[in-house]
């Protein structure tokens, strides 16, 4: 089995009454499903944008990403990051979470709104390692 490792990011279509709810929901029933799938992973929510890193083996990340495709709860999801791993970066935590951080919207709109493949390569690192640093 080979370990892969993805970022994507989405657009929320919670309004800001039931976000709170729903994103606590969603960290939950993850961690459930995640460790019994042995998928480990970060989560980050800026209220218009979610932005997720899975880890693990490649078919059960394959069938999480074209579940989290038919999500009601978000749209437009576009997975800016994948490749195989040599390491769990979110080793622990089979779904990390550290609250609403609109302060780290600007390192989403960077993969959002790049110009090129190398840009928007370079943006999408920046929020990974941001994201694991949350969950160090």
């Amino acid at each position: 089995m080979s370990l892969i490792s993805l970022l994507y990011i989405s657009t929320s279509t919670l309004s800001a009454d039931e976000a709170s709810h729903e994103v606590a929901r969603i960290v939950a029933v993850s961690r459930d499903f995640n460790a019994t799938a042995d998928i480990t992973g970060a989560l980050l929510f800026t209220g218009p944008h979610f932005a997720q890193i899975l880890e693990g083996d490649e078919a059960p990340v394959a069938a999480l990403l074209e579940k989290l495709h038919h999500d009601p709860r978000h749209r437009d999801l576009r997975v800016v990051q994948r490749g195989p791993a040599m390491m769990r970066r979110c080793a622990g935590w089979n779904m990390a979470y550290s609250g609403s951080s609109t302060g780290v919207a600007s390192y989403v709109m960077r993969v959002l709104e790049a110009s090129n493949e190398a840009t928007r390569t370079a943006a999408a690192r920046a929020l990974a390692n941001l994201m694991v640093e949350f969950v160090g």
